[in-house]
């Protein structure tokens, strides 16, 4: 049976050694401030709370998932997908005990660590990276079963997410591509059309690249040019919109050098088209220099750089007393859950093991 400070203990700390039984039944426990005496004979069951716990909020990477889930604090079951596959459950057990002095205890049925797990002081729990599967999350207060909550959990695999992203883009695409096509028709006449097809147009089509920017910002990705026709090779595809090498390796000194001078990454709402202001290059240029000569996606290299800033500011004694969230928003990540993923995926370890390591 849990007791705490609102039961009369003097301090949450106790002396390791055994309790002491005296003649009379009772025991005394040694404690950081004095003895703890209980009364064996006067000790009385507890009563059992009338309710159980409630789901009082649920978050999927860092951002809040909707409240109308929720009736009467039960949750009907959370969906997620691979693709943003960390939640945090928060719940409360509505009484007037303050929260630090709460016991609870969880278990996640179906993943790796299928035992119950304590929680003290803390009225929530999170899960980072879970596969595809079903779950069971089930809470309850420690000393009151009949306190449990059993929340389902479904995350679906890596094939349906990017079904129904891969749907997604198709529309999109295919509705801009609709777009620029009527707008095209409407302005060039018959004659234009039959003369475009005998000699083929050599330049970017301002209009495809007006449309080629848009899509890169607002789908925060780089999207390959549109082709003037589907039978041309994959290897055709940035014959138009080419950079030159020596243009991206010049490209690469500047933004390496605003990058340590500056440190623009370390604002977390950072778009490429801002970066593309610092540096005088159209964000066309700044998405072909990423996916092509980099070979990585503009986020990548962003939040590596984020990355190396957390890693020089946790040995800062500046820095100290600084949580790992704190710090993560200091180097311009704009949530937990994708502080956590980059950094893995950039160090190959957890932030609290590579903190572990440290203090080796």
């Amino acid at each position: 049976m849990p007791y705490s400070l609102s039961d009369g203990i003097l301090s949450p700390i106790f002396i390791n050694c055994m309790p002491v039984k005296d003649e009379n039944g009772g025991l005394w426990f040694g404690n950081s401030k004095g003895l703890v005496y209980l009364d064996m004979n006067k000790l009385k069951s507890r009563k059992v709370p009338p309710y159980k716990l409630a789901v009082s909020g649920v978050q999927v990477d860092g951002e809040e998932a909707v409240p109308e889930v929720w009736s009467r604090g039960q949750a009907d079951g959370i969906y997620l997908d691979k693709v943003k596959n960390n939640l945090t459950v928060f719940f409360s057990a509505l009484t007037y005990t303050h929260p630090s002095d709460m016991f609870y205890e969880y278990r996640l049925e179906g993943g790796e660590d299928d035992v119950w797990k304590p929680l003290i002081g803390k009225s929530s729990v999170s899960f980072y990276n879970l596969s595809a599967g079903d779950y069971l999350l089930r809470i309850r207060s420690i000393g009151f079963p009949e306190s449990e909550i059993a929340l389902p959990v479904k995350v679906h695999s890596v094939f349906w997410s990017w079904f129904v992203a891969g749907a997604g883009l198709l529309f999109i695409g295919s509705l801009a591509w609709f777009l620029v096509r009527k707008k095209r028709s409407g302005r060039l006449h018959v004659s234009d059309r039959q003369e475009s097809q005998d000699n083929p147009v050599t330049q970017p089509d301002p209009d495809k690249l007006v449309l080629q920017t848009i899509l890169d910002g607002a789908l925060e990705t780089y999207i390959p040019p549109m082709e003037h026709s589907e039978d041309e090779p994959a290897k055709e595809k940035y014959k138009v919109h080419k950079v030159d090498p020596e243009e991206c390796r010049q490209l690469q000194k500047i933004l390496e050098r605003l990058m340590q001078e500056e440190k623009p990454y370390k604002n977390s709402d950072l778009k490429i088209a801002d970066l593309a202001k610092m540096t005088g290059y159209t964000s066309h240029t700044l998405s072909y220099f990423f996916n092509q000569y980099l070979k990585k996606n503009y986020y990548d290299y962003i939040n590596e750089y984020r990355v190396e800033e957390f890693k020089r500011l946790i040995v800062d004694e500046q820095y100290a007393k600084y949580t790992l969230e704190a710090l993560a928003e200091v180097c311009g990540f704009s949530s937990r859950a994708s502080f956590f993923r980059y950094f893995k995926k950039v160090a190959g370890i957890t932030p609290n093991e590579y903190i572990k390591q440290l203090n080796r």
